[in-house]
């Protein structure tokens, strides 16, 4: 198993809060991360339509199936259970790490936490894999390897991004791994986080941000390049599904203006002033969206 860097935080987090939850992109590696390092842990997944049923219309059967210490996957499926859960914890409210949740869709599970367990869960984020935690992984711990091969390792990490299932499985064709990726956000994410009409269209989106990492990020242009009329319902909808992506965690937040000035301690008392920067689009994950067998960076 990858080590990852959250592990201690999560440890931690188990000692003081009687919750813990787990938030962070698909393929992330939340599920396997809590079962290697809670296996006493009993584990469910509310993935499936039945469970979360379960979980959703009579939490009190859920819970008499499933005892603490129990890790819940997957638990924005079933948003009607975080009520049941406040009044579960507040029964032994000093009992601590009863529950640990996890989920992918951080904007609705956030709304969720902070109207139920507010103050009684501790939030944690797994993103992908940083170098450290890569370039340690098992498949690269032969002490005898070279710099040049060394390099040819970071090459492989920026071209295939940080999914702990690439980093495992080096054979893995990436181009197989980021379509089925895509294919499974828009269909089980993007629909229930935002009314798209065409997820063709949100599959466009995603690939001209891509095209467009690190620039200036004007959405005018891209409803332009989508075939969209700028003033229409349509294209109000385009910073919607920016930030349906920032919040699902498969691109960081824009990056906003920032200005300052620095006051020189010289005899003529110079002032330096740097201009606010242009927003910018810092994209990770959609970087790895190809056309044609084409990478976009």
């Amino acid at each position: 198993m990858i080590e990852r860097s959250v592990e201690n935080q999560i440890k931690t987090a188990l000692k003081f809060f009687p919750c813990v939850t787990l938030t962070g992109a698909r393929q992330t590696g939340k599920t396997t991360l809590l079962r290697n390092i809670l296996p006493e842990y009993n584990y469910i997944s509310l993935d499936l339509p039945s469970i979360a049923a379960m979980a959703e219309e009579t939490p009190e059967v859920f819970f008499e199936k499933y005892k603490t210490p129990l890790i819940i996957d997957e638990v924005q499926y079933s948003p009607k259970l975080f009520r049941y859960l406040k009044d579960k914890i507040d029964q032994d409210r000093h009992s601590m790490g009863q529950i640990v949740l996890t989920g992918s869709q951080k904007f609705e599970l956030m709304k969720d936490l902070s109207e139920s367990l507010a103050g009684r869960t501790a939030v944690l984020e797994l993103e992908g894999l940083s170098w450290q935690e890569y370039s340690n992984s098992p498949c690269f711990n032969d002490s005898n390897k070279t710099k040049i091969e060394e390099k040819a390792q970071f090459r492989d990490f920026v071209f295939r991004g940080g999914f702990p299932e690439l980093t495992r499985q080096l054979d893995f064709p990436e181009d197989m791994f980021f379509s089925s990726y895509l294919a499974t956000y828009l269909e089980r994410d993007v629909r229930q986080l935002i009314n798209v009409t065409s997820l063709r269209t949100f599959e466009q989106f995603i690939r001209l941000l891509a095209v467009r990492n690190s620039q200036q990020l004007d959405m005018s242009c891209i409803a332009n390049a989508l075939g969209i009329n700028t003033k229409s319902d349509d294209a109000k909808n385009l910073k919607k599904m920016s930030d349906i992506l920032s919040d699902s965690k498969n691109i960081p937040p824009e990056l906003q203006p920032v200005s300052y000035s620095i006051a020189c301690n010289t005899p003529a008392d110079y002032k330096f002033s740097l201009a606010p920067d242009k927003e910018h689009k810092l994209d990770i994950t959609v970087l790895n969206v190809k056309e044609a067998g084409k990478t976009y960076f």
